[in-house]
């Protein structure tokens, strides 16, 4: 029986991603689109979309510090930088 190779792409949208971290390597998809500036800098403004981004697809075994949900799949990360400059939170009463 043969196996067949999905190439999948997870698009993360965030406050960017660092295209140089140890676990992101050989899985970000080019591509990517930083809306706030109308360009292609997708560089991470505050480390959380790069976090996000390894959550989700960081190298197993690499001894670097977690393992992405994804891996063994082949899966990049298509990052798009969208950061707000406010963040609002909403109080939900308690029960």
């Amino acid at each position: 029986m043969s196996s067949q190779t999905m190439n999948i792409v997870i698009g993360v949208i965030d406050s960017g991603l660092g295209i140089r971290h140890e676990d992101l390597q050989g899985r970000i998809q080019s591509g990517g689109y930083n809306v706030n500036d109308n360009n292609t800098n997708i560089m991470d403004l505050d480390g959380h979309g790069t976090q996000v981004a390894r959550v989700i697809a960081a190298t197993t075994g690499n001894n670097i510090s977690i393992a992405g949900v994804t891996d063994p799949y082949t899966m990049k990360i298509l990052p798009i930088r969208k950061h707000c400059s406010s963040v609002k939170v909403l109080n939900l009463p308690t029960q």
